[in-house]
Formats: structure tokens, sequence, C-alpha cells
């Protein structure tokens, strides 16, 4: 495809000279291949589309056709501009007013997706309904709404688009109180979320209705005094702006702060937006949320509580928590008699992972299991999939809470079979000896942990490689390896009737080929044991082509 041609149409697609350009036309040459080029081109379409779409769609047909050249693209509106492949290509002043609009709805990125067969990739009309709905929003919020809905409504068709609860979301729910106590909770918490610095009534209230709110707020620092912001905290500013979990934390203080707020915000969605926070940060301050949101006595608390494990509130505690943080431990430690079960279970194993690879934080699990019921940390822990350092972990934990031997073998009894053998080992001779034998018999049975299963073994008294027999005659050794199977081969050479076990499997038709290459490999070294299993036998006629070339080579050594 030809480079963009500015002489025949601006970066908004429009036919005439850079003066056409409006409040960007001194934006450089759109013909510059490469990620700004897509950008001003997609401005220049959110700018002009609201004008109809004979004016637009020229520079919808070109952005398609750019777009069809780079389709790993992804674009990404900032408070700061247009990011493309983590670098803002075109910044926020260079932009129109639609961009922080759109990032305050929700919307984080997009690029288009793989479309029908027979039809371009991608669309320019799928481009051009996109643009329509971004340009509808004004620099003061008017809009906002709407826009937050079609994006969340699956509005974009042919368009990926990456959405975040957005900003709206908690100041929509607000709209139930009156306006004095709108005011009192926003200002207090937006204070709060400053570390204190506190920032008069009027300026916020200018500031969200000026113009610069179409600028990033680095120019708002600069250009707007009365807001008293310094880079530092317009740095701090704007990285709370862009981080989920801080609004997701403010609207959970919105709730706890104002009660009456409760019966519009339906609980489900409050469970989620708690479990984003968590994730984000499980400090103390944000368990005290959940602590203070969970210990209600009302209908909506108890809903709330119902809905946390599907929220996923247990794996979010496991991910945000500083294992180091002990005044997040004791937090956790002192809420969790009054979360569900399942939640502090999901949130006990998701830490065995994080213990395992950080190496502290023993203790605090040792804790939680001794106060959730066993039988809620077991379908986590067998549902989680755990690999052997986790397992190991989750095992010597329950160890130091003096769990029953019949909870450590349902426990390894649900675990993957590579992580039977670390965790049998970190346990108690005792409960090693009562649970070796069903372990060994089920790593036995899967081929990526039978070579653990045979080390254990070599340590354990020679009647116990009867399970090998057993698991070789039950389906000759399927999904062994080679090197596996030849190897329990020789391990059951002088253990009880391994010996003559061996000879018969060599004899036997109804065997594998495998097996019986593996069996007769055991047993030639020894000439007693080699004569007995290459004696002739009439069925030898009907032996598979391998082992006639592997039996005749060992007769012409005798």
């Amino acid at each position: 495809m030809a480079p963009p041609d500015d002489s025949a149409a601006g970066p908004a697609g429009g036919p005439g000279t850079a003066g056409d350009r409006g409040p960007a036309g001194d934006r450089g040459p759109a013909s510059d291949r490469g990620p700004r080029a897509l950008a001003l081109l997609f401005d220049g379409l959110v700018r002009t589309a609201r004008s109809g779409p004979g004016i637009a769609r020229p520079t919808a047909e070109r952005l398609a056709a750019l777009w069809r050249e780079a389709p790993g693209h992804r674009l990404r509106p900032t408070p700061e501009g247009i990011d493309i492949g983590g670098e803002i290509v075109l910044p926020a002043e260079e932009c129109g007013p639609w961009v922080l609009p759109a990032f305050v709805a929700g919307l984080r990125w997009l690029h288009p997706t793989p479309p029908p067969a027979g039809r371009p990739d991608p669309a320019p009309d799928d481009l051009l309904r996109l643009a329509v709905a971004l340009g509808g929003p004004t620099p003061q919020g008017q809009g906002l709404t709407a826009l937050q809905a079609w994006l969340w409504g699956d509005g974009a068709e042919g368009i990926a688009l990456g959405l975040a609860s957005s900003i709206t979301d908690a100041f929509d729910a607000i709209d139930a109180l009156r306006e004095e106590e709108q005011a009192t909770a926003l200002r207090g918490l937006s204070a709060e979320a400053l570390d204190g610095a506190l920032l008069s009534g009027q300026d916020l209230d200018a500031a969200a209705l000026s113009e610069e709110l179409a600028a990033p707020l680095r120019l708002v620092a600069k250009g707007r005094r009365a807001l008293a912001l310094d880079e530092a905290l317009a740095g701090r500013i704007r990285a709370a702006v862009q981080a989920e979990g801080v609004w997701a934390g403010l609207e959970a203080q919105v709730v706890v702060r104002q009660p009456a707020l409760r019966p519009v915000v339906p609980a489900p969605r409050l469970a989620h937006r708690l479990a984003d926070a968590l994730a984000a940060r499980a400090d103390a301050r944000s368990l005290g949320l959940l602590a203070a949101l969970a210990g209600a006595d009302d209908d909506w608390s108890r809903a709330l509580v119902e809905t946390l494990a599907d929220a996923g509130v247990g794996q979010a505690i496991a991910r945000g928590l500083v294992l180091q943080d002990e005044t997040a431990a004791r937090a956790l430690i002192e809420l969790a008699p009054r979360l569900p079960g399942q939640v502090v279970g999901a949130a006990a194993v998701g830490l065995t992972r994080r213990i395992a690879q950080e190496g502290v934080g023993e203790d605090l699990l040792v804790g939680l299991l001794g106060i959730v019921p066993v039988d809620e940390i077991l379908p986590a822990a067998h549902a989680a999939d755990l690999d052997p350092d986790p397992a190991v972990v989750l095992a010597r934990a329950l160890g130091k809470t003096g769990a029953p031997q019949d909870v450590l073998l349902d426990l390894l009894g649900g675990l993957p079979p590579a992580s039977l053998g670390p965790t049998l080992a970190t346990l108690s001779p005792d409960a090693a000896e009562r649970l070796a034998r069903p372990m060994l018999t089920r790593m036995l049975q899967h081929g990526k942990t039978v070579r653990a299963a045979l080390a254990l073994l070599d340590t354990r008294p020679a009647g116990d490689w009867r399970m090998v027999v057993r698991v070789l005659e039950g389906d000759g050794g399927e999904g062994w390896s080679g090197v596996d199977l030849a190897a329990a081969c020789r391990g059951l050479r002088g253990k009880g009737s391994g010996d003559a076990t061996l000879v018969a499997w060599v004899r036997d038709g109804a065997r594998p080929e495998r097996l019986r290459l593996a069996a007769l490999d055991a047993v030639a070294d020894d000439v007693a044991l080699r004569q007995q299993a290459l004696a002739r036998r009439a069925s030898e006629l009907f032996d598979p082509a391998g082992l006639k070339a592997r039996i005749k080579v060992l007769r012409s050594q005798r």
C-alpha cells in the first residue's frame, strides 16, 4: 500500500490542507509509517466521525489499510495520550478531547479482531462505529455514561476491547445520596487518597469542569496554579488514576462509610471490586474494609459474604498479601474466622505457592490452617493441582497443626502424581509407612512419575516391588518411557519372585512386545535365566519381528 498522502487529506481523512486539521494542525505528517501514523489516523477519525460517514469514511479506509499492515498493534488511550507498544506515540496535548473520557469510561486497549470469511480486516464500518461512540463524551463528562454502557454492552463489532471497571462506577452509586453527602464522601476520599493532601472544593470543581480534563495532569499541574500540585504529587495522582485496585478500594470505602448506598450496590459487584482491591495490595487497610463489610449483621452483608468465594476473594488475598507484612498477616488471621471456609481455603492454598517461591510466611499458613476446617482446605488444594514445592509446604504446615493421618491421606490422594514423592518424604516415618504403598501405586500408574516411584522403591523393602509387577501386568507399562520400563525390569531382578516373573513375561505371547524386550534384556546377563527365557517354544513363530531378532542375536552368542 502506498504511504498515506497528506496533500490529499488531513489526518482526519477529509480534504483540505494543514489548516483544516483543527487543534492538532502542527502534529507533523501522517504519512510516516508506524505506530504514530496509526495513532494520528485513529485520532483524526474520532474527531470527524460525528460529522457524518461521508466525511470520515476515507480516514476509516486509510486506517483499516494501515492496521492490516500492522495487525499486532494495540492502541491504548491513557491520561498522557495514545500508547502503542508501551510508548506514548501521540501525547495528550496533540490528541482530540476523546482520549481521557475513553480512559475514564474503562477503555484500556483496542485492536481489530480476525474477520469472518469474505470480509476485510479490519472493516472501515467497524472503525467508524467505534469512532462515533468514542467521540460522544465531552471534556466536561457529558455522555460518559452512554459511552461506558456502549463499551460494556458489546457495542463494538469487529474490534477487540480491553475494559476495566471505570471511575464512573463508583460515582454513579453515590447518586442516591443527597448533594451534601455526595460532596462530603467524594472530597473526603480524594483527600485520603492523596495521603492527607487537601484540595479545596472550588479548585476540584473547576478542574472537573475545565477543558483541561482532556489534558494530562502534568499540564494541569503547571498551568493551574490554584490546584497547587507539584510534579511529584501529580505523578502519584497519575499512577493512582491508572491503578484498578485504587478505584476498587475507593468504591469499597464509599460503601463502608455510607451504609445508605448498600441497597443500590449489588453485593456480587462489590465482591468483585473487593477482589480487585485485594489483588492489588492485601494490606491491613484493604483487609479492614473487607472485615467491616463482612462483619455487619444485615441481609446485604450476609449476601456479600456468600458471594466472596465466587468473586475470587481468597485467590486475590493470596496474590496481594506481602508475606513480610506482619500487620497484614495479623489482620488476615483476625479476619479469617468471619469469612467462609472456602475463601480462607483458597487463600491458604494460594499462599503455599508464594511461600514455596519466597521462603517466608509458613507461620501465617499454619495459623490459617488452624482456623479453617480441614474439609474446606482439601478441595481447594486438589483443585489447585499443586506442584511439588507448594504441596510440600502445605503438607508440612498441616503436620504442624496436628492434622490426623487420614487427613494427610486425603490430601495426598488428590495431589498430582508428580507431587506425591516429595510430599511423602516430609511426613513422619509412621505416616509415610502407612501412606507409601497406595501413593507409590498411583505414581507407577502415571508415566511422568514412574522414575520417582522407582527411586522410592529402592529405599523400601523388596516386597514392595510387587506393586511394579501388578502395574505392568495390568497395562504393560503403557505411558512409561523405554528407559523407565528397562529400569523397572532390572529392579525386579533378585526381588522375591521377580526373576521368574521376568522369564514368564519373555515367553508370554500375550504381553506387549516392549515389555517382553525389556524383560529379556534384564535377564540376558544371567546364564541360567537367559537359557530359561530363550528355550524354544512353538508360539515363537508368532512373536513380533523385533523380539524374534533379539532372541536370534542372544542365541547366537551362547
